[in-house]
């Protein structure tokens, strides 16, 4: 299954909202699809509260405290009739507090948080030093593309 246009589906609970619209995030995940070079797909995004990306963050990754985004890839081993290339769970409590403490808009900080996700689903990481520089480097030519600022 394969569709002609980039897909997000959202669910929110509580999400910021005002700071951005399902527009935008159609519109990064198009640009992050596009800078990878990759067939078009679709991703789920939901908003979580802390304490519940709290548990999921110990859950899947063994750390007991609310974390801004976690992805989680489909397994394209298992044949599945989807162009779902994952989800993306996003704390929105975390990226206001970080967007405040880094003097960022909420607005700009969700986008690199957003696009970072994307990135994590596409197979991209940043553990080893290499793979950090070239995750970093597409997330500043996309942030780029929509007027955001170097992140780092």
């Amino acid at each position: 299954m394969s569709s002609l246009e980039p897909r997000v589906e959202i669910t929110s609970e509580g999400a910021i909202t005002e700071a951005f619209n399902s527009y935008d995030l159609e519109n990064w995940f198009r640009l992050t699809i596009d800078e990878i070079r990759t067939p078009t797909g679709s991703v789920s995004i939901k908003f979580l509260g802390k304490e519940e990306m709290q548990l999921m963050n110990k859950k899947f990754r063994s750390k007991d405290h609310p974390t801004n985004v976690l992805a989680f890839p489909i397994d394209n081993s298992l044949d599945l009739d989807t162009d779902s290339l994952g989800d993306i769970a996003i704390c929105h409590e975390v990226v206001l507090k970080e967007a405040k403490e880094q003097n960022k808009e909420v607005r700009d900080h969700m986008a690199h948080i957003f696009i970072h996700g994307v990135l994590h689903l596409l197979g991209h990481d940043h553990h080893q030093e290499a793979q950090a520089e070239i995750m970093e480097n597409l997330e500043r030519r996309i942030l780029s593309k929509i007027g955001v600022a170097d992140p780092y």
